[in-house]
């Protein structure tokens, strides 16, 4: 992610190459992103609840969502020589990690 990148609202979006597919108001993880006139908005207190995670940004088939911190220039390419086999993807996913369950429990 370039650093140098900001913007002065939480998300810009390119209306000549948006499509409107509304992909990156399914991804976003916090639902922060809505429709306004056939165009991706976010929604009131975006700015104070964005993560910056990028998912609009990286999920845009059309280059036309950029983030406060994130431009598309900033998603690599997928280079398909680059994906690994699916055994070894399988193997990275399945190995065993910890995961942070939050129970309201006393312990």
């Amino acid at each position: 992610m370039d650093n140098n990148y900001k913007l002065d609202t939480i998300i810009k979006v390119d209306e000549s190459l948006c499509i409107g597919c509304g992909s990156c108001i399914r991804a976003c993880p916090g639902a922060l992103i809505t429709k306004k006139d056939n165009f991706p908005a976010p929604i009131e207190d975006a700015w104070d609840q964005c993560i910056d995670c990028g998912h609009c940004v990286a999920i845009c088939p059309t280059e036309a969502m950029h983030q406060r911190s994130m431009s598309p220039e900033d998603c690599l390419p997928i280079d398909i020589h680059q994906v690994p086999q699916w055994d070894k993807v399988k193997q990275f996913l399945m190995t065993r990690r910890s995961i942070r369950t939050y129970i309201n429990k006393p312990i």
